[in-house]
């Protein structure tokens, strides 16, 4: 802050603004310092950025020009920099003095960007110079590196929740380049209603504009391929898994039939097969409406069926109007594969589970539930929203259903928890008010 604002603002006796300058001195100083460091790929609680670091910054801020040659002030920044991104991310010293340079830099181009038109207007020229105008040349600085800070952090997030995030990337990403135009037309306006020559301004900020659109746009387009990659690369593992898991399940079987056939049991080998016909996960009509749950299903019956789990379905509905599918079917098969890997460890000589797939006129129900030792279905299971053990295991997926605006419910036969309920809702179709009939 330049000397004589400080005193103007220390003689009014304007607290109000003096405190808000200094909240925006440690807004700039975060953003800077959170910029470094996702240069440096290095990710810091924001809290612990703020004190003491941001505030460091925030005090060199306001009274660096009164100790300092105007001149070497941005030398000064850019050694202030350096060591605080040293300190906290221990990273190498040429790679921390670059993410330095380039984050001051990026604040100095967001004042001159969009700074500068509002110097050149008349009407703003002497606002700028005082107290407000610290302030607003401070949030000014802070608008650019925001956007990549926002950008690259959310990219970051993307890559952290492959299986949970669904283009988030690319919607966040379009909603700051909106935020770029609507910015940029500001700019414009400002220019054209200034007296002086700025075509040259004009011009400069027409080739940023566009190459911060190619910049979007050619991120966007690289989300969109890996996000396909990764599709590809899930189905192509799932579909591998099953089957390797069903040529294993066949060679035992001929193993078995082959030691039977060079003993000369030939009755016994025919009750084998028919134990295979009755064991061996069949379908028998394939679902043309719904291939996906369908094949989804059968998959994991036969990786159940490996360890020992017979896996029975029962499904009453097509789910044509399920809401955001891929997200209930991914819910669905880690609560069946959860069901599975507890069962393994329960001690009986039967292992069998039951799902049955139902709907209602608002919502569709997916419920799973185990058999009892002597093979029949549990009957009158009761519904519990909390878990009676305390068991925070299912926690995370009960929230995901939560976001989809469903609910869960854990299903109890004394004290022993036997499965889980989920019911998710249908599509509401909007009818439009004025229908044409023709």
């Amino acid at each position: 802050m330049p000397k004589e604002v400080l005193l103007e603002l220390i003689k009014s006796k304007n607290y109000f603004i003096f405190l808000l300058t200094i909240g925006v001195f440690l807004l700039n100083w975060t953003v800077i310092l959170k910029l470094g460091l996702v240069i440096l790929r290095c990710n810091v609680d924001t809290k612990r950025l703020i004190f003491p670091w941001a505030l460091i910054g925030a005090t060199y801020s306001l009274f660096a020009k009164h100790v300092i040659l105007n001149y070497l002030y941005f030398l000064t920044s850019i050694l202030l920099i350096y060591l605080i991104l040293i300190k906290i991310s221990k990273a190498q010293a040429d790679k921390a003095f670059f993410a330095a340079l380039i984050s001051l830099l990026v604040v100095v181009f967001s004042f001159l960007l969009i700074g500068q038109p509002l110097l050149l207007h008349s009407k703003f020229r002497p606002l700028m110079f005082g107290p407000t105008g610290v302030i607003i040349g401070s949030l000014v600085e802070a608008i650019l590196p925001i956007f990549f800070v926002l950008m690259y952090r959310n990219h970051r997030h993307s890559e952290l929740n492959k299986d949970k995030t669904y283009f988030l990337n690319v919607t966040v990403n379009i909603i700051l380049l909106f935020i770029v135009y609507c910015l940029f037309a500001i700019i414009f306006y400002f220019l054209a209603n200034c007296s002086d020559s700025i075509r040259w301004q004009i011009l400069i900020s027409e080739f940023i504009l566009i190459g911060i659109t190619f910049f979007v746009f050619i991120r966007i387009r690289t989300t969109f391929k890996k996000e396909q990659q990764r599709s590809e690369e899930n189905h192509s593992n799932y579909l591998l898994k099953t089957i390797l898991s069903k040529q294993r399940e066949y060679r035992n079987f001929f193993q078995v039939i082959r030691t039977m056939a060079e003993g000369g049991k030939t009755s016994e080998i025919v009750d084998y097969i028919d134990d295979i016909f009755v064991e061996m996960s069949l379908v028998e009509t394939f679902d043309e409406e719904n291939p996906i749950f369908t094949s989804l299903l059968v998959a994991e019956q036969i990786k159940a069926k490996e360890k020992g789990i017979i896996i029975t379905s029962t499904t009453k509905t097509t789910l044509s109007e399920l809401k955001e599918p891929v997200k209930v079917y991914d819910i669905f098969k880690e609560l069946l594969q959860y069901f599975v890997a507890c069962e393994e460890e329960i001690n009986t000589n039967t292992h069998h589970l039951n799902i049955e797939v139902s709907e209602d006129k608002q919502h569709y129900s997916f419920m799973i539930t185990r058999q009892t030792e002597d093979g029949e279905k549990s009957s009158g299971p009761w519904a519990e929203c909390t878990p009676l053990d305390g068991d925070q295991t299912l926690q995370p997926i009960k929230k995901r259903i939560k976001q989809l605006h469903g609910q869960f419910y854990y299903l109890y036969k004394g004290n022993d928890l036997i499965g889980c309920l989920f019911k998710v809702g249908k599509v509401k179709h909007k009818q439009f008010p004025f229908p044409i009939g023709l």
